[in-house]
């Protein structure tokens, strides 16, 4: 059983009472935290500055989305790990934190050892409430006059807890944590406690959605800030100052920044540099040429059109019969899209400067990820996993995985997790 410690935060001002029916909260219309999705497909941008040359391969741009391993070989099955609905929302040092949904009723939060995917600790989160800071932030009996706080350690479930009437939120930064407490007012009380109990700072938010538990808030600790996204607030941790979010993290290193509705702007910031878009640009999920001389956009009808970013002409626009087809991948001058309609689900390889068609493939895919050379494919019918070659459509390896249609991966060092409706899986490659 994991040992459970008391850390020493403030108690908050509260009489204990049963607090009353909030109702007749009005939501005020925000920036939902889903637009990052939306972003990987269409985006919006700004004009960009002097003309860029064609290249062919790579490209003159960064690259976004792209892993460091070579997936040319199948890899190598470390361990398989059975549970239901699973999900992997990180790693670190020698565990991987594991949700498993409970069909609705609650989710159970896990520490799996990556060495061998054995359970090392496990915290049932009845009110979904659970985020992943420093150490994973759980609220007990959310909203309630009884509310505890619950820090895991991630590395051996260790539990540090305390009571805080009313809370429904935690995120822990270093030694302190960050609180979201409900009240009788359209906002809530979000404070920042010291490790040593007392608070720096309180602000009042209305940064949660829903009047009664399970209460419904996205936390996550960003460098020097906290960020609420189902509201776009961001708060520094130093001094509790509030802005609007207007940076989102897409990948490692990499934010995508939105402008104002009346200057619309798309900037993706890179470890090497800023790279401003076009308007209404859209935005590869695994790209070796952000930003470089072929411009992707759609038309109304949902078509990609392909213009040369210097001066705006177009150099292709996909055929009608294609208005299903969505990009995933731009590899080595090619454009990858799996591609929905009336006919058979397939994923089909373009050439980025002329829109021929390359080659194409009859299979119901989805893309797991990227690296420089190929792409990590699920045929989610088959249950099939494979790495497809961006400029020819061939299937280096081809492995059985069963899953039903989605699936989640986080990127190691020498591999992969990847969680199935059934389980999550460690694969291995040889560097």
């Amino acid at each position: 059983m994991s040992a459970v410690e008391e850390f020493e935060l403030a108690e908050p001002d509260d009489d204990g009472g049963a607090p009353p029916p909030r109702t007749g909260r009005r939501r005020a219309s925000q920036p939902l935290p889903w637009i990052l999705t939306a972003l990987a497909l269409v985006g919006i941008g700004a004009a960009n500055s002097g003309p860029v040359p064609i290249s062919y391969g790579a490209g003159s741009g960064p690259d976004i989305g792209l892993f460091d391993l070579d997936i040319r070989t199948e890899p190598s099955t470390v361990w398989t790990t059975e549970l239901r609905f699973p999900e992997v929302v990180l790693a670190e040092g020698d565990r991987a934190v594991v949700v498993e949904d409970d069909d609705g009723a609650g989710r159970s939060v896990l520490g799996l050892d990556l060495a061998n995917g054995a359970e090392v600790w496990r915290y049932y989160d009845r009110g979904y409430t659970c985020t992943w800071g420093t150490s994973i932030g759980c609220v007990d009996s959310p909203g309630s006059p009884g509310a505890v706080l619950v820090l895991i350690d991630i590395s051996d479930g260790s539990r540090h807890t305390r009571l805080y009437p009313r809370a429904v939120a935690v995120v822990a930064t270093e030694d302190d944590a960050v609180v979201i407490q409900a009240s009788d007012a359209p906002s809530e009380s979000v404070a920042l406690i010291e490790a040593d109990g007392s608070e720096r700072w309180r602000v009042e938010l209305d940064v949660v959605e829903g009047t009664t538990a399970p209460f419904w808030t996205q936390l996550a600790v960003v460098n020097d800030r906290v960020e609420i996204y189902n509201t776009a607030s961001s708060i520094e941790i130093a001094t509790g100052a509030v802005s609007p979010i207007t940076r989102w993290t897409l990948h490692d290193d990499v934010d995508v920044e939105i402008g104002s509705a009346a200057s619309p702007e798309l900037v993706v910031h890179t470890p090497v540099g800023r790279v401003p878009l076009q308007r209404d640009e859209i935005l590869i999920p695994y790209d070796d040429d952000l930003g470089g001389a072929v411009a992707l956009s759609q038309d109304p009808t949902g078509r990609l059109i392909a213009t040369l970013r210097a001066d705006g002409t177009e150099l292709w626009r996909m055929p009608s019969s294609h208005d299903g087809c969505r990009p995933v991948a731009r590899l080595q001058g090619a454009l990858v899209t799996p591609c929905w309609g009336e006919t058979a689900e397939r994923v089909v390889g373009w050439d980025l400067r002329s829109g021929n068609e390359l080659w194409s493939l009859s299979a119901p895919t989805f893309a797991l990820a990227a690296t420089r050379d190929n792409i990590l494919m699920l045929n989610y019918v088959e249950g099939t996993l494979f790495a497809l070659d961006p400029l020819d459509g061939s299937q280096d390896w081809t492995a059985p995985l069963r899953v039903d249609d989605a699936s989640n991966l986080v990127a190691l060092s020498n591999g992969v997790l990847l969680s199935t409706h059934t389980s999550v899986v460690r694969l291995l490659w040889d560097r």
